[in-house]
């Protein structure tokens, strides 16, 4: 009889059928987080009002430079634990998983040290409103008190993914989004908590999560394959060396991306509210297209990561062709019903005869990003599932800070073309990225690159 387990062999069967079976859920998780992350905004606005929304706007910007980091660390070992359970090593991925657990509490509770003192420095840097201010600096101080939540249940999530497994991380999530909820509604409502409310409703979720998932995952220990043992929670060094090679780098290249998209918002602004408006309907129509290609990429680098720990090339190349052209037609419809209606879409938002009128033409710009979110992303779940962190955060610096803002103000400030192009700067930007991806997926480089996991094994035995 099979042992049973909650690890998933990504190295055999349909790639097809396995990419839309493990991103499926993943995208359910996408979808969760977005809507709880709704709730607050509608919450708030109901019960706090317009200064309420400005001070969980600014907080919010000001959590996501800490998010980076634990983006960056979950992603790094989801990936080492992908590469060596391709390799049927299961020991190393018993040591990676302890590494985890122990390195991200340390990381966590050493960032919030350092974040709560700094506070009201960071919400100053961004300029945050008067009337704001002090609801804003409530909200970020209960957020930052709870990173550890937020750092821990990317983590779990992380590990169980790199398995194989997304379907146990979207139970987690549900967890959290109707516990924060629930929550939501009670402390800012009849308890008038206000901002701080909502903050606390969110950390409370979160930990809800976390602590249901270590106690499901601890009666389920035989099946996840690590035992909780006191001695299991060791540091081992190699493997933390691994999940830094590949965490900073790809923090950083989070951050890049964050400050260009800063960049475009703040140049966009100057021209007014229904320019700025038009942006943001556009920006909320391409968050639906991202959620499914970051379903598709997060699953797509497990899938890579396995199959290049066991040594399956020729899956690696199906996974790209496959996840390339499964974006291109998902992507494609989606943008296309935009440039076919767009006044219907936009007028869905807003029916103000000024932004109607600038709808046709921004559709065509939306479909253009729309395609490029498509071609650009197999070539993150390869450099991803391969674990070629400094590419990753070459190529980040690249779209980021060199394309992206480097386009914008060749069409906007040189070519004059004012916030049209702004916008078609912004959308060319990942053709360039996406372009230097596809030149190395064709040279096949990428075949004889020293994966990293061997080169942990490597530092092992020294």
């Amino acid at each position: 009889m099979a042992e049973k387990t909650m690890a998933r062999d990504l190295t055999q069967g349909s790639v097809l059928k396995l990419l839309v079976r493990f991103s499926a859920p993943i995208a359910a998780a996408n979808i969760l987080q977005i809507v709880y992350t709704l709730v607050d905004m509608l919450v708030i606005g109901r019960f706090v009002g317009t200064a309420g929304i400005s001070a969980v706007s600014s907080a919010g910007d000001v959590m996501m430079l800490f998010t980076n980091f634990s983006m960056g660390v979950s992603s790094a070992g989801q990936i080492i634990i992908a590469q060596y359970q391709g390799k049927g090593d299961k020991e190393s991925v018993r040591k990676t998983i302890g590494t985890m657990f122990s390195f991200v509490t340390i990381l966590s509770l050493l960032l919030t040290v350092i974040a709560l003192p700094l506070t009201e420095k960071l919400l100053g840097l961004l300029n945050t409103p008067e009337e704001a201010w002090t609801m804003a600096v409530g909200y970020a101080k209960v957020c930052f008190a709870g990173l550890f939540f937020i750092f821990s249940y990317s983590s779990v999530s992380a590990i169980l993914r790199g398995m194989g497994d997304s379907r146990h991380p979207l139970m987690f999530i549900t967890i959290s989004t109707v516990t924060n909820m629930i929550l939501d509604v009670l402390f800012c409502g009849p308890m008038h908590m206000g901002a701080n409310g909502a903050a606390l409703a969110t950390v409370i979720g979160q930990g809800v999560s976390v602590v249901f998932s270590i106690c499901f995952l601890y009666r389920h220990k035989t099946e996840f394959g690590f035992d909780f043992k006191r001695n299991s929670f060791r540091i081992h060094l190699p493997v933390l060396k691994m999940i830094v090679r590949l965490g900073i780098p790809m923090a950083l290249q989070h951050l890049a991306v964050s400050i260009s998209v800063m960049y475009v918002a703040a140049s966009i602004n100057v021209y007014g509210v229904v320019v700025s408006a038009m942006a943001g309907i556009g920006n909320k129509l391409r968050s639906v297209i991202a959620i499914f290609t970051a379903s598709v990429g997060v699953a797509g680098a497990s899938m890579t990561g396995q199959n290049i720990g066991a040594g399956r090339y020729d899956r690696v190349r199906k996974i790209y062709w496959i996840s390339l052209l499964t974006l291109l037609v998902a992507c494609g419809v989606l943008g296309g019903v935009g440039v076919l209606f767009p006044r219907a879409v936009v007028g869905m938002f807003d029916s103000n005869p000024a932004i109607l009128e600038m709808a046709p033409e921004f559709m065509v710009i939306n479909l253009v990003v729309c395609i490029s979110f498509a071609v650009y992303q197999p070539f993150i779940i390869l450099i991803n599932g391969i674990g070629y962190a400094s590419f990753a955060f070459i190529t980040g610096i690249i779209d980021g800070l060199v394309a992206r803002i480097g386009l914008v103000w060749l069409f906007n400030k040189v070519l004059k073309l004012g916030y049209w192009g702004i916008w078609w700067g912004a959308a060319l930007a990942a053709y360039v990225v996406a372009t230097i991806g596809f030149v190395y997926f064709i040279s096949g480089r990428w075949k004889s690159r020293k994966i990293i996991t061997d080169t942990g094994n490597r530092d092992s035995k020294r």
